[in-house]
């Protein structure tokens, strides 16, 4: 019989925060928003194809915190949009192997949205099907994402 000490061996740590994301409907004042209250500028933008968005990302000392906005009305960043209003979005954690972290998350019984794919920039992710209160949406990606 495995215990369930055993069962978290097999599973990786989510203790690393790679970022945290919030959904917004307009990037441009958005991120002009952040950069004054944080008192930084956004580090990178661009587009995130396979999910018909946008994002800025802002380099915190200890978190990246994005920023992402629907590119497309037919996205299903959009549908969340007007079905939930701006806020907060994701947490993403980074793991040193997606692919294996992946692995072994559905092996400890975790229920996963998607396999790994490449999405912004070269970042291989998976989402859970798992959220928090609010539907805030949890993923992975290489720890050493920038």
């Amino acid at each position: 019989m495995q215990r369930d000490t055993d069962k978290n061996k097999q599973r990786p740590a989510l203790d690393r925060l790679h970022h945290i994301s919030f959904v917004v409907a307009d990037l441009d004042k958005a991120v002009a928003r952040y950069e004054q209250l944080l008192g930084v500028p956004v580090a990178e933008r661009g587009p995130v194809a396979t999910r018909g968005a946008e994002v800025a990302i802002f380099r915190l000392a200890n978190v990246n915190l994005e920023v992402v906005a629907p590119a497309t009305e037919d996205s299903s960043l959009h549908a969340y949009l007007a079905e939930h209003g701006e806020g907060f979005f994701h947490i993403a954690f980074g793991v040193e192997d997606v692919d294996n972290a992946y692995q072994q998350l559905k092996a400890a019984g975790v229920a996963m949205q998607s396999e790994p794919y490449t999405a912004y920039k070269d970042w291989r992710i998976s989402y859970m099907d798992e959220t928090l209160p609010g539907d805030v949406r949890l993923h992975i990606l290489p720890a050493d994402s920038e």
